[in-house]
């Protein structure tokens, strides 16, 4: 096992349930009329109408991609991608899990993947990575749809499936990474304990950090207001050995979270905020944090760097009245979409922002989802 102690640096955020919101104080953010990528801009949709199926539009290309018959519990289980030669791919599924590669002439072929009904996925250069709940296992399917299965999972301890995020570590060559979610505690200390997948190699690696210590409950010590209360490990910069976590703490007989960004290497806070903290999504996407609304929690929505939290690109300015309050942000290359409830707008993290693309009548205000560019 390889050791590293690191700091977290620690962002204090209030535990009451606040709605999604953008950062304010952004940059100025300037118009660029050109196009940051030749790739089409796809959106993914499940359209229950007369008949249910998975819809795929491009947004800014003239590209028809075949519809996929589905059944009526049927949702998109992970995040699509599209590859440098316009192929798209869906992960998608009921209680049978299914990854559709579909070509810009029509061309669909579906392969079936043989693990349970939850499992988190990522993907890692061109392969996408299923890691499974409660099955020692994990799955990595190659573009041309070959399934490879690891005997191992990142997410299994003590024989036992922790909970934990997966990610794309900041770290090179990109890995996988996943970060158990409860430190380790001993007499030496609390660890925050993470792991890392070389897709190439199949090699798992572990290693801990060294966090803030805490208690494993939230019930407050009224002789110490300074105790950190069931510390939430949420991910790890495996390149700067940074942290980002949550922990409760009773302030002048308050409960409050903060969500804090702290420093291993140093052991100090690099920021931190108090805000509502406990039941977010982040996700980690190499050398940034990414957190959309998320339905039933609060979040603070944007895009963050890993090395001092602060935003990654602006583009509040660019938000209208009807883009709705359900926004992500999927990386595309050298820039990002802003995927609202009306259209999907470009910025790149120069801060420039090129035209929007409205969405089709009958996905505004949808469940859908941008595909991303794969790493090739």
């Amino acid at each position: 096992m390889k050791i590293t102690t690191s700091f977290i640096l620690i962002g204090i955020f209030i535990i009451a349930l606040s709605a999604c919101g953008p950062s304010a104080n952004e940059a100025s953010v300037a118009e660029n009329n050109g196009v940051p990528s030749e790739l089409p801009i796809v959106v993914v949709n499940i359209a229950r109408s007369s008949t249910i199926e998975i819809q795929s539009i491009a947004l800014n290309k003239n590209i028809t991609y075949s519809a996929i018959p589905v059944d009526n519990d049927t949702i998109l289980r992970g995040q699509p991608a599209i590859d440098s030669e316009n192929y798209l791919y869906i992960p998608y599924g009921n209680q049978n899990n299914y990854l559709a590669k579909l070509g810009p002439d029509g061309f669909v072929t579906t392969i079936k993947i043989n693990t349970d009904w939850d499992y988190d996925s990522q993907w890692v250069d061109n392969k996408f990575l299923i890691v499974p709940d409660y099955v020692n296992e994990m799955f990595l399917i190659s573009p041309d749809l070959s399934i490879e299965t690891f005997p191992n999972s990142l997410a299994y301890l003590d024989n036992q499936y922790k909970i934990g995020y997966l990610g794309l570590s900041n770290a090179s060559p990109r890995e996988a990474i996943w970060s158990f979610s409860t430190p380790l505690r001993n007499d030496e200390g609390d660890f925050a304990l993470y792991r890392t997948l070389n897709i190439d190699s199949g090699e798992i690696s572990e290693f801990q950090m060294n966090v803030p210590s805490s208690t494993k409950d939230y019930i407050p010590n009224p002789e110490n207001e300074e105790e950190k209360l069931g510390l939430i490990v949420y991910g790890i910069d495996n390149a700067n050995q940074n942290a980002l976590i949550c922990y409760g703490m009773s302030i002048n007989g308050s409960f409050q979270t903060l969500l804090e960004l702290y420093d291993g290497d140093t052991g100090t806070t690099i920021t931190k905020d108090y805000r509502c903290c406990l039941n977010n999504v982040f996700k980690l996407e190499g050398e940034t944090i990414v957190e959309d609304s998320v339905s039933e929690s609060c979040c603070g929505q944007g895009v963050r760097n890993w090395i001092d939290y602060e935003p990654t690109f602006s583009y509040t300015s660019l938000l209208r009245s009807d883009d709705g309050a359900n926004i992500s942000f999927i990386p595309f290359l050298d820039a990002w979409l802003i995927a609202t409830e009306t259209r999907v707008i470009i910025v790149d993290t120069h801060n420039h922002s090129y035209p929007s693309y409205e969405l089709p009548d009958d996905i505004k205000h949808q469940l859908y989802k941008a595909a991303k560019p794969m790493s090739n």
